[in-house]
């Protein structure tokens, strides 16, 4: 079933999955995922499925827009995050600030990953394959990285540097950016 991840991404990192269970309580999906392909970090941490980069117990802010319980499955180095809550998928997009409710199952939206059209949008593979390039350094286990300065503050594609952050710091950065009743207001869009 999830074939297209794993030819676009290939097997994860060694011993860098936790599991979904650390996550989540056990979803057939994230289990077949697990099964098929494996859990943790993908292509030097372009994407990752419950890895220790999901493993964030402080969400800045940006689980007040999510149902109670809400947990973080799969993340990209550019901070677009997926989450699971009360049987539905939550995405969030932490470059423009904005929470969407997705009537997509887990399985297709892990397999959303894949699709040229969403990995042009939100993946930014030129960006990727360039700060890997320029920087040589590999993205920490659980890092993201953060265009400097950020979109919302003025910057643009391709950004002039990039920081690294732990998912704790950059949610929480994010989140004040967008929170900050001076600059646009998350956006909530639901089903």
């Amino acid at each position: 079933m999830f074939d297209s991840f794993k030819a676009r991404f290939g097997q994860p990192e060694p011993e860098s999955g936790l599991g979904p269970q650390a996550l989540v309580p056990a979803r057939e999906a994230l289990q077949q995922f697990e099964q098929e392909v494996g859990t943790g970090r993908f292509a030097d941490g372009w994407v990752s499925v419950c890895s220790s980069r999901e493993l964030c117990a402080d969400c800045g802010g940006w689980e007040r827009y999510l149902p109670a319980g809400a947990c973080l499955i799969a993340s990209t180095a550019f901070g677009f995050l997926l989450w699971w809550a009360d049987d539905a998928v939550w995405l969030i997009d932490t470059q423009h600030g904005q929470v969407m409710a997705s009537d997509l199952s887990l399985s297709e939206a892990l397999l959303r990953f894949a699709e040229p059209e969403f990995v042009e949008a939100f993946l930014h593979p030129e960006l990727w394959h360039a700060w890997r390039e320029q920087s040589g350094l590999p993205l920490a286990t659980t890092a993201v990285l953060c265009p400097v300065p950020m979109l919302a503050l003025g910057g643009s594609w391709p950004p002039k540097r990039w920081a690294q952050m732990t998912m704790p710091v950059y949610l929480s950065f994010t989140f004040q950016l967008f929170a900050d009743q001076n600059r646009s207001a998350i956006q909530l869009h639901t089903q």
